[in-house]
């Protein structure tokens, strides 16, 4: 798993490399923040499904998602 900053130091993005029944797996998992804030609201995976996320008041404190 390789992962993508911008200059806030947010995790924009994670790529990922996977082998499964040696069958290699490549995906990319982007991220949506509120504002200048450090909550993600959503998730999308590389095959477009969205992931809402439900945050607590701490950095990745997610207390749940909803799938799309």
């Amino acid at each position: 798993m390789i992962s993508s900053l911008l200059k806030l130091g947010r995790r924009v993005a994670k790529f990922f490399h996977m082998k499964d029944h040696g069958k290699s797996k490549t995906f990319t998992q982007k991220y949506l923040y509120l504002a200048d804030e450090e909550k993600i609201l959503f998730g999308m995976n590389g095959k477009g499904k969205i992931t809402q996320y439900v945050d607590g008041q701490g950095i990745d404190e997610h207390l749940g998602s909803h799938k799309k």
